[in-house]
């Protein structure tokens, strides 16, 4: 759908109420899209489910299913620290795979900054 242009208007009260318009049709858009991707995601697991146990199986388990175990890790304290551990550890590790490749391309990508390095690693020897 195109949105309507607000070209040769001065007036800052209509600008910002688009730009606020704007901003909320982004949001809205977005909650909807993941809505459509948890249903999306529900009704593959409901229909797999459906095919191999072939009875007794309601199209909301998984979501009651994800979020028993969510409230089973998060209700008992050895499984909350175990929990925190295993964020802050994948987490970390998760930064170092993606992201310190990616800070030294730009330092070892330049031929000629390699070059430089290695003629002045020559003359100091």
């Amino acid at each position: 759908m195109p949105w309507p242009s607000l070209f040769g208007t001065d007036d800052a009260r209509l600008r910002s109420e688009d730009i606020v318009a704007r901003r909320r049709t982004s949001f809205w858009s977005r909650i909807y899209r993941l809505g459509l991707v948890f249903a999306s995601l529900f009704t593959v697991i409901y229909v797999v489910k459906l095919f191999a146990i072939g009875h007794d199986v309601s199209w909301g388990a998984p979501g009651a299913t994800i979020w028993h175990s969510f409230d089973n890790a998060v209700t008992h304290p050895s499984k909350t620290v175990q929990l925190g551990f295993n964020f802050i550890i994948l987490g970390l590790s998760g930064v170092a795979i993606y992201v310190l490749p990616i800070a030294d391309r730009g330092r070892f990508a330049d031929p000629q900054l390699r070059a430089r390095r290695h003629r002045l690693g020559r003359q100091a020897r």
